[in-house]
């Protein structure tokens, strides 16, 4: 995991519930492109 220097990170807490998923990805995922060099994406993520 990278961090940013003198970044205002949040935080959050929740409740997981037995077998709840949890999804972990890099920016590499959102930000790979097509040929068209369009990036894929938080939403194409997201619907997938």
């Amino acid at each position: 995991m990278g961090l940013i220097e003198n970044y205002q990170y949040s935080k959050q807490r929740m409740k997981l519930k037995k077998d709840d998923p949890i999804f972990l990805y890099t920016n590499g995922v959102t930000e790979a492109m097509d040929h068209q060099e369009n990036e894929f994406s938080n939403r194409n993520l997201e619907t997938l």
